[in-house]
């Protein structure tokens, strides 16, 4: 005959054993979630520290060639002339991408005619019905008129009557919020730029302000800065004058060249040692 208290010893030994393995699985468990999130947030903090060193790399570029247009006067003119110059290069793993767009070119918010800003708002992709109907509402809203204000239909806000301090304004116009800000700085300015439609840039001029854009990338993580620049003559300090956003940056350089033209060598073995 089995003995009582020996079976009620077996329900609860075996009892307490399906308690443990239930305690140690939930435990499993719960240490497998903190340990996908532990994972998950290392590679988050490592994904934005990078794209914050790409970041700063790509700041550091821009003021880099900003002193530079203001000392090499040869290097500037050239520019100036080209209105738009794109070099893609490479720094050790690094991939590197700068444009510098040159204000002479472009078209100018504050004081451009209304054939000239129609011509813009054309190139961009506009209708030319709208891009007129554009020009004419860019034209009030820059038209100064002291202590008035006047609701306008597809401008938020309604009208400025003041000069155009940064081309992100244009936001301001429900038509052009389909576009982004860095697209309309590649076509308009707030800082100088053309005013006539027949206007054409006089050889041998240096613009005074640039749009410098550098984007650094390293594997699948970039970073950098788009920043309107005044450049003076080499006497007088080079201005940041505002940002233009980035947005999600997307692109790829198959054959990068040298970045001899835009560093000399103690300078690009600087940035190397910064990005790798």
């Amino acid at each position: 005959m089995p003995d009582r208290y020996a079976v009620e010893d077996s329900d609860n030994s075996g009892f307490a054993l399906f308690s443990v393995l239930g305690f140690i699985l939930l435990l499993a468990l719960i240490l497998a979630g903190l340990a996908v999130s532990a994972r998950s947030r290392i590679l988050t903090v490592s994904r934005t520290y990078d794209h914050t060193r790409l970041s700063m790399a790509g700041q550091a570029v821009n003021n880099y060639l900003g002193w530079r247009l203001s000392q090499d006067k040869a290097w500037r003119q050239s520019v100036s002339q080209a209105t738009s110059s794109v070099f893609n290069c490479s720094l050790g793993q690094a991939l590197v991408h700068v444009t510098i767009i040159a204000h002479s070119g472009l078209i100018n918010l504050n004081s451009a005619e209304e054939s000239l800003l129609t011509s813009g708002f054309q190139r961009i992709g506009l209708a030319r019905a709208e891009a007129n109907i554009l020009a004419l509402k860019i034209i009030q809203f820059r038209a100064p008129r002291p202590g008035s204000q006047t609701n306008e239909p597809g401008v938020e806000g309604g009208l400025k009557h003041g000069y155009f301090e940064d081309v992100s304004e244009l936001h301001d116009f429900d038509l052009l919020r389909k576009f982004s800000i860095a697209d309309l700085s590649r076509v308009f300015s707030a800082n100088g730029g053309m005013t006539i439609i027949s206007s054409e840039q006089v050889n041998g001029a240096l613009s005074p302000f640039f749009t410098l854009e550098t984007v650094v990338v390293r594997g699948k993580v970039w970073g950098g800065e788009a920043v309107v620049y005044q450049v003076g003559d080499g006497t007088l300090p080079v201005k940041r004058l505002s940002s233009i956003e980035l947005g999600e940056v997307s692109w790829e350089v198959r054959h990068p060249s040298s970045c001899q033209p835009l560093f000399d060598h103690d300078i690009a073995a600087l940035l190397r040692e910064a990005v790798t």
